[in-house]
């Protein structure tokens, strides 16, 4: 019998992670739409038949059969079964896939089977670089102004250099070609989605939210406008060009008026009031305070601190604000201190 290990380049006792990452990398070696040798054909052929031995095997290990069975012998009926019930069934499969073009081949169950683990730990790692790349730094900054930056560089170049590194080998020149093209692997367009995603929710924060405008209608304008388009869009058959639509563009679109009207002030001024907090117990990131007189009541954006120092009641906060580009006000720094300055009244 067929050594299926060798098949696919791998050692005996290989994980299940290994053989689906084998795969992909042999199935793209000899699929026909890329390979036009003699003999790539019946290579992606044996290419399959060993991937789906070795995960029914794998599968096989672990179902219950009779102790009184010897591990020889448990192998022995599985190949058995294999050769008269399974195999021909899995070359049959192989055919369908090597007369797929490739791109349609990579959109096929057997092949996002593969990448399951891959975009789960993709997940995992994007949500943690954001985290310390982007989200940690921006508290501390929020929290200790200028007088921070000379830590957090200390502390993110050495992740910023890791997250280079990782998106270089995660998304080389040819898959981000493919992703402009709104072609690429699934593995690679959900991470972007991800992203994306996360990089818009930062900018909704850091720029929608610290601009006075109502609160209210700011959600509902974003809310109406991305359901908008998510109808608009049902209708596009590439998926990855719509949800990219929905996830990336539109909100970014959103995003960047405010960016433009924070690029650039016309002047700046400095507001203090006293403010209360109702603290609910425990460090909180995101917390929302009550300004004297119910100043801005209704822009509870600029209401919206994200800090990591912690709010005291009846503390006082100073905000710089600027008049921005397109005619909004927005707020460019805050200061929490726990007296107010003698030239404020």
């Amino acid at each position: 019998m067929l050594n299926y290990y060798q098949v696919l380049g791998l050692d005996a006792g290989a994980s299940i992670n290994q053989i689906k990452t084998a795969y992909r990398k042999k199935a793209k070696e000899f699929h026909p739409d890329i390979n036009k040798e003699a003999g790539a054909h019946e290579q992606f052929i044996l290419v399959n038949e060993a991937y789906e031995y070795l995960i029914k095997f794998h599968s096989n290990a672990h179902s219950k059969v009779s102790d009184f069975i010897s591990a020889a012998e448990k192998v022995a009926r599985f190949r058995k079964a294999w050769e008269q019930q399974e195999r021909e069934k899995a070359r049959a499969r192989a055919q369908e896939y090597a007369r797929m073009r490739y791109e349609a081949y990579k959109n096929s169950d057997i092949y996002k089977a593969t990448e399951a683990a891959d975009i789960l730990l993709n997940i995992f790692g994007v949500c943690m670089l954001f985290l310390v790349v982007v989200g940690l730094p921006y508290l501390i900054y929020r929290t200790y102004g200028t007088e921070a930056v000379g830590v957090i560089a200390f502390f993110v170049i050495p992740f910023v250099l890791i997250a280079l590194f990782l998106s270089i080998k995660l998304f080389s020149e040819s898959a981000i070609i493919d992703l402009l093209k709104f072609k690429g692997t699934f593995t690679n367009k959900v991470t972007l989605l991800i992203l994306t995603g996360f990089a818009n929710t930062f900018l909704f924060f850091e720029y929608a939210l610290n601009t006075f405008v109502n609160y209210g209608w700011l959600l509902f304008s974003y809310l109406v406008i991305i359901l908008f388009v998510f109808f608009f869009t049902q209708s596009t058959k590439n998926r990855f060009k719509k949800w990219f639509t929905r996830i990336a563009i539109i909100p970014f679109s959103l995003n960047l008026i405010f960016i433009i009207n924070a690029s650039y002030s016309y002047s700046t001024s400095q507001e203090v009031y006293w403010y209360t907090y109702r603290h609910s117990g425990g460090q909180e990131v995101l917390s929302l305070i009550e300004l004297e007189n119910d100043t801005y009541q209704n822009e509870q954006g600029v209401r919206m601190l994200m800090t990591l120092q912690p709010l005291n009641e009846n503390s006082c906060i100073i905000y710089t604000i600027g008049d921005g580009l397109l005619g909004m006000r927005y707020v460019k720094d805050v200061k929490i201190q726990f007296t107010k300055p003698l030239n404020t009244q």
